[in-house]
């Protein structure tokens, strides 16, 4: 170490940057102008002098993404070349199985699409750094009314309906359509950078193979008695004449509904006339006279009043009998039933119709209570109503627990055709049966018309014939019932109702013949095996078990002809259906061999299985299709296992599967009911996948719902590819790849705009261009020194150690947040290691280092390697997110000096892809909390440094660190009570003191005993300088602070320095007693060298010479003295004698600085 020579009257001990290197050898003058004239031509302003002699950073990756041009060229090494490529790889190796579940095949991608897929492959592409095999085949949804639609809208249908066109044309169309749809899907999916085979290994429900594995297993639920044919309550589509799944439904909440409030005639029972407490109406009873009592019904489909079948009333509410006190003689002579607590709802309600000048229309008014009842007194009476014919018997009131007096009157219109409440009431009483129940009554068609059966029931209700129910039928319906009085109230009203998500029509509840599966016999079942599913976010998991609870049946028989066919045939003369588990697998023959097309083609008879066949039979085969849910259900089977495996217990179970979370009641909750139906007898319930994660929607900026028809979607491949207009660019794949994985996913529906698409992109050039500083500091693989190297071991300072630590927490944390699904929480603290922890910390403080000294400097080295690390594993990190990013890194750090060509050459050998190393991850070894705690204490000294150099800047004192000298003083004198924090902090500055001058980013260090002596420039005048405490409470990014505060005044400081006191040894002792430990005292003041020409660090002996370790780089690069040597060249005429004088002097100096080093 060398001795200062500034200040020499303090005990001070300077360290210079240049430890080590070599110096360069005394030369005589003459020598020196003799090597002056021999690069005569080198002048000290030329740049490039120096210049040649620093390792610049260089490389050819682009500080550009420009991906609408370089993501192609890199795409192809890191989609399907790569899934081939690791599907034999890594054979033998943990498997991986992701279950796609199947987007519907019908136009172009929107935003939820991208989301879901991207969400999918950034698992997948971990676990197959991470060593496994990847199994992931992707699917399309193919059948079903959407496309049937499509099609039915085609130019080869003008003039048809789907209703009366053979169905063999519609399925035609239908394949072709979804055919070009999945070609056109399957093409955008591509754009996004998918880990997939697109060309083979993908599965279709329309595929044959995976129709026949369906109707296996409608075999299968057949032979179990899972399967069963009902006229039921189903939600029904007139729209689209089909009944449809819950999934298949829409909620709206601004409906408009013509409720209405009818009073249906009762007659009383004996119970109920036993709790009359009315004189006129017990004289009434004591005379045997009939009592004309009303229960008053609400209900919001008046449509389904014809279909009544039953009143419900809840036995343990309270009920009352009311008369109005106002309106007409008549009218206050009306008595009405209803539940007690809804007695002044009543009163306040218009009577008549709504309509204009309703306003107007007087109001039910005060009502008095009669007598007072239990629900249960009603259960022995019975009514008629407006729809019921005088001649019929009476209906029946029935108990039903789910009656309440939050709305309406307290008594439910029951129609069991229109309801499956009121369906499971009345099968329960009695009232209809349990098969085909032909008693229910439900005058509407298929097209949701009243049919002439309404007529049959009410002769006087002609005109509604042929009207639509939810429509003008509706408004027909309130009208009659008005005329003939049976009218009370009329209030519209706006509520939730269900649409068909399709033709967004309203749906109704309608009984109709269908198909269904007994589902109360799996819930058990059900509710077990989810207990082995993880859920993220972990809040899901109710969601679906909740759905299934609450369910009962599943219908899965749709009337429409695309889709696969329900393998039933029915005797012509009886109509009793034939569904067994043989004739199936009869059917499931002759289908695999002819096509689901045939099933409309071939003669019924032909389907039926020759033990069932009888000489004077004849027999029809079923229309109905099979529900779509239950089509993508059996992917678990028909995508995913081998036919042995099925059935078998060894079908591959999901390692996970990631859908949005409407899918709770759909392909979720599909999968997990037909796998438990196919499950052996006995088995362990068991889902078909380990781990469900659900997503949100993706709304647009204003957090709308996005669609097509209100103007506010956002093309997908607009913000990949660019569109028309400037403000939409070309974002590229991997920009909305990191906004997906930066949006918080499965928490929340997540929103989406060019400004999002922006902020991403701009995430991503940050990263890009960390990535850049790496690769262009970074010489050929071959020749990159690694960390398992002893040599380098020995060259890595705190700092290099405290980023190798910080690497390490990185990289486990962010496989831990790849394990959890947490991708948000993986860019978060990539972003901030590579933001902040590396350009704003590391690399600020070892560009010094890299660019200046030797190439073989152990420090350097050390640096290069904790860099190459750094690379590879933050390389790892980002690939899965973006990994066209990781591809070109790779490439470049693979020593290319250009782009691949853009036309990939398939004949030319496989390129080589980043997945292929595998996860470079960083050894135990380097987890070293030493240095984390270490580096954090020299982190707040290097915050509050650049603290008192900021102030000096703002002041025009100086512009940057390199400029200044530091001091840190602490008492040592016997006896001077010391801060304990400061004397840890000193100690660890001396333990480091080599390397200060570069982690606090300085010329030069001092650690004093004593403030530093005041020095004078060449005329005298004192050097400015600032001092400051530091704080053991300084926090690790202190706050400017004003100089008033922090700086020292000359006077004080010059008191400090010459130890003046005017305190006798008495007062000193008292003040020992409060004066609080000293603190170290930290001074800034300008170095006393000049700027160095190549390094420009303030370390050179004179503003025409290099710093010493500079001097010995230049002279290890072979380049000569001449640079320094120039000014004497420049020298002439009366300024020759001082330039020999000086060039003398600086060579007495490197003589007297080399005999001291030695």
């Amino acid at each position: 170490m060398m001795a200062s020579t500034c200040l020499k009257n303090a005990s001070v001990t300077s360290h210079r940057l240049t430890s080590g290197h070599p110096r360069f050898i005394s030369i005589t003058l003459g020598q020196a102008v003799k090597l002056l004239h021999s690069s005569s031509r080198t002048r000290f302003h030329d740049k490039n002098a120096h210049q040649k002699t620093l390792n610049l950073p260089s490389t050819p990756f682009d500080i550009r993404a420009n991906a609408d041009k370089r993501e192609p060229l890199f795409r192809r090494r890191t989609t399907e070349a790569l899934y081939k490529w690791q599907k034999e790889e890594h054979k033998g190796k943990p498997s991986w199985y992701f279950h796609d579940g199947p987007p519907y095949a019908n136009g172009s991608l929107h935003m939820g699409h991208l989301m879901n897929k991207v969400l999918k492959d950034i698992v997948n592409r971990y676990h197959l750094l991470r060593g496994k095999r990847v199994f992931f085949t992707p699917g399309w949804d193919t059948h079903g009314l959407p496309i049937e639609l499509k099609v039915t809208g085609s130019p080869e249908m003008r003039g048809r309906s789907a209703f009366n066109t053979e169905p063999q044309l519609i399925r035609k169309l239908a394949r072709t359509y979804a055919g070009k749809e999945i070609e056109r899907q399957k093409a955008e999916f591509k754009e996004l950078a998918l880990l997939a085979d697109w060309s083979d290994d993908t599965y279709q429900t329309y595929d044959s193979e995976y129709e026949m594995k369906q109707l296996e297993v409608i075999a299968e639920l057949a032979n179990k008695g899972l399967i069963y044919h009902a006229l039921k309550p189903v939600h029904f589509s007139p729209q689209t004449r089909t009944a449809l799944a819950d999934a298949e439904l829409e909620y709206r909440d601004n409906h408009m509904s013509r409720s209405v409030f009818v009073p249906f005639g009762l007659q009383a029972g004996p119970t109920l006339k036993s709790k009359l407490t009315y004189k006129s109406d017990l004289d009434r009873v004591a005379e045997g006279k009939a009592v004309d009592f009303e229960a008053v019904i609400w209900t919001t489909t008046p449509w389904s009043l014809p279909g009544n079948m039953a009143l419900a009333v809840n036995p343990e509410m309270k009920y009352c009998i009311v008369q109005p006190k106002e309106g007409t003689p008549a009218f206050r002579q009306r008595k009405f039933i209803v539940a007690l607590d809804r007695v002044s709802y009543l009163s306040r309600r218009k009577l008549g119709l709504d309509g204009p000048g309703g306003s107007q229309r007087p109001t039910v008014g005060e009502l008095e209570v009669t007598s007072i009842f239990d629900g249960a007194d009603l259960l022995d009476s019975t009514y008629i109503h407006p729809f019921h014919l005088r001649t019929s018997p009476p209906r029946p009131i029935l108990p039903a627990d789910y009656v309440t007096a939050e709305s309406g009157t307290g008594l439910v219109h029951t129609a069991p055709a229109h309801g499956m409440e009121d369906y499971q009431l009345c099968l329960r009483h009695g009232l209809i049966g349990d098969a085909s129940a032909p008693e229910l009554l439900s005058p509407i068609s298929d097209s949701g018309r009243f049919t002439d059966q309404l007529t049959e029931i009410q002769p006087d209700a002609k005109s509604l014939v042929g009207s639509k129910a939810l429509g003008e039928g509706s408004v027909l319906l309130v009208h009659w019932l008005e005329e003939r009085g049976y009218l009370l109230c009329e209030l519209p009203l706006q509520h939730r109702y269900a649409y068909d998500w399709r033709s967004k029509t309203p749906v109704m509840m309608r009984a109709t013949p269908q198909w269904f599966i007994d589902v109360s016999s799996l819930k058990e079942k059900a509710q077990e095996a989810l207990e082995n599913v993880n859920f993220v976010p972990p809040s899901s998991r109710a969601r679906l078990e909740k759905t299934i609870s609450a369910r009962n049946e599943w219908c899965i028989s749709r009337q429409r002809v695309w889709g696969v066919p329900i393998p039933v045939v029915y005797d012509k003369d009886t109509g009793k259906p034939l569904l067994t588990a043989e004739n199936v697998k009869h059917i499931i023959s002759i289908l695999r061999e002819k096509g689901t097309d045939y099933w409309w083609e071939g003669q019924p008879e032909e389907f039926v299985a020759p033990q069932y066949r009888g000489a004077d039979k004849q027999w029809r085969v079923g229309t109905d299709t099979i529900d779509v849910w239950f089509d993508s259900g059996v992917s678990w089977a028909a995508a995913h296992a081998s036919p042995a495996a099925v059935g078998e217990g060894n079908e591959r179970i999901a390692d996970l599967v990631v859908e949005g979370t409407d899918q709770h009641r759909g392909w979720f909750q599909s999968s997990l009911l037909t796998k438990l139906a196919f499950s052996a007898e006995g088995e362990a319930p068991q889902a078909p996948y380990k781990t469900i994660a659900t997503h949100g929607y993706v709304l647009n900026r204003r957090h709308e719902k996005m669609s097509k028809s209100l103007g506010n979607f956002i093309d997908p491949m607009v913000l990949l590819k660019g569109g028309a207009k400037k403000s939409e660019p070309a974002w590229g794949a991997d920009t909305l790849r990191l906004w997906v994985a930066k949006s918080y996913a499965w928490e929340s529906d997540v929103n989406i705009s060019q400004l999002q698409a922006k902020h991403a992109n701009e995430d991503l050039r940050k990263l890009r261009n960390t990535a850049r500083f790496m690769l262009a500091n970074l010489p050929s693989r071959d020749q990159t020194p690694s960390l398992k190297d002893a040599a380098v071991q020995k060259g890595l300072t705190l700092l290099d150690r405290f980023i190798l630590a910080e690497l390490h927490g990185l990289d486990v944390s962010c496989r831990a947040a790849y394990e959890e699904l947490n991708y948000a929480g993986v860019v978060r603290r990539l972003s901030e290691f590579m933001n902040t922890t590396l350009s704003t910390l590391y690399f600020s403080i070892i560009k010094d280092n890299l660019y200046a000294n030797n190439v073989d400097d152990p420090k350097r080295q050390a640096a290069v390697a904790v860099c190459d690390q750094i690379l590879r594993t933050t390389v790892s990190i980002l690939a899965p997110v973006v990994p066209h990013l990781a591809e070109e890194i790779w490439y470049y750090r693979g020593d290319a000096v250009r782009d691949p060509p853009a036309e990939v050459d398939l004949s030319a050998p496989r390129e080589q892809s980043f997945f292929e190393s595998g996860w470079q991850q960083v050894g135990e070894k380097w987890d070293d909390p030493d240095a984390v705690r270490d580096w954090r204490k020299m982190q707040k000294l290097r915050n509050e440094l650049l603290s008192l150099i900021e102030e000096a800047r703002q002041d025009k004192l100086c512009k940057s660190g390199v400029e200044l000298e530091v001091f840190l003083s602490l008492p040592a004198e016997e006896g001077q009570r010391t801060d304990q924090a400061s004397q840890e902090l000193m100690k660890l500055c001396k333990e480091y003191e080599v390397d200060l001058p570069d982690f606090l980013g300085a010329a030069h260090v001092h650690l004093t005993t004593s403030p530093p002596a005041i020095r004078l420039d060449e005329a005298g005048k004192k050097i400015w300088y600032l001092t400051r405490s530091l704080h053991s409470s300084s926090t690790v990014a202190p706050a400017p602070v004003p100089a008033a505060e922090h700086s020292a005044s000359l006077d004080e400081f010059e008191a400090l320095v010459e130890g003046a006191t005017s305190h006798s040894d008495s007062d000193a002792s008292q003040d020992a007693q409060v004066i609080a430990p000293a603190q170290i005292q930290l001074t800034i003041r300008p170095a006393p060298g000049a700027r160095c020409p190549r390094c420009w660090i303030h370390r050179a002996p004179s503003p025409i010479l290099a710093c010493d370790r500079c001097l010995g780089v230049m002279h290890k690069k072979e380049v000569a003295f001449a640079n320094n040597a120039t000014y004497l060249a420049q020298a002439g005429g009366g300024r020759q004698k001082e330039g020999d004088a000086e060039g003398e002097a600086v060579l007495g100096s490197m003589e007297e600085r080399e005999q001291e080093q030695k």
